[in-house]
């Protein structure tokens, strides 16, 4: 299967959206809202996801990957979406 978009996954602050960029070309590729579906590079495999909010240890709030233990900063993260 194609995907139609496939980059890293970056946190625009400006829009408050995570995107899917191109780094090497510095090229924003879409961009993905909360719950749309996509794939990430997970221990060698792509995995179905999602974008969550949860808490850490100290009750903040912060972002992960359903079904992974990706969580935090997510920038840079191989992603795929079509």
């Amino acid at each position: 299967m194609e995907y139609k978009y496939q980059g890293t996954l970056k946190f625009n602050e400006y829009d408050g959206k995570f995107s899917i960029v191109n780094e090497e070309e510095e090229r924003f590729i879409s961009n993905i809202e909360f719950n749309t579906a996509f794939e990430v590079m997970y221990n060698g495999n792509w995995v179905q996801t999602q974008i969550e909010i949860g808490n850490n240890e100290n009750g903040e709030l912060i972002f992960k990957l359903k079904g992974t233990e990706y969580s935090g900063n997510l920038d840079g993260i191989q992603v795929r979406m079509n």
